[in-house]
């Protein structure tokens, strides 16, 4: 068991398309039984090749399929994530 300050600046490879989505910056915490429900990720612009400024997304836990060193890959469909990025901010 890691910490999740561990997470922290970790880049996300999507594994379907090998590139780089972003880096984690934060997770969502279930706060009733402690379990990580997703992570938040700090989505580069250039993952989109558009003008689109950085946003945060949030990529189910489950998705997640290794972590390690300094790198964690997920499999997240591009329509999955532009669902994320285009909710709107509480």
């Amino acid at each position: 068991m890691g910490r999740l300050s561990g997470l922290k600046k970790k880049m996300v490879i999507n594994v379907l398309d090998g590139r780089k989505i972003g880096y984690i910056c934060d997770a969502d915490v279930d706060l009733e039984d402690g379990s990580i429900k997703g992570l938040m990720v700090r989505v580069s612009p250039s993952y989109w090749h558009t003008s689109v400024k950085c946003r945060e997304v949030i990529i189910p836990f489950d998705r997640v399929v290794r972590a390690g060193g300094d790198v964690v890959l997920v499999r997240a469909e591009m329509q999955n994530i532009l669902r994320f990025l285009e909710a709107p901010n509480p």
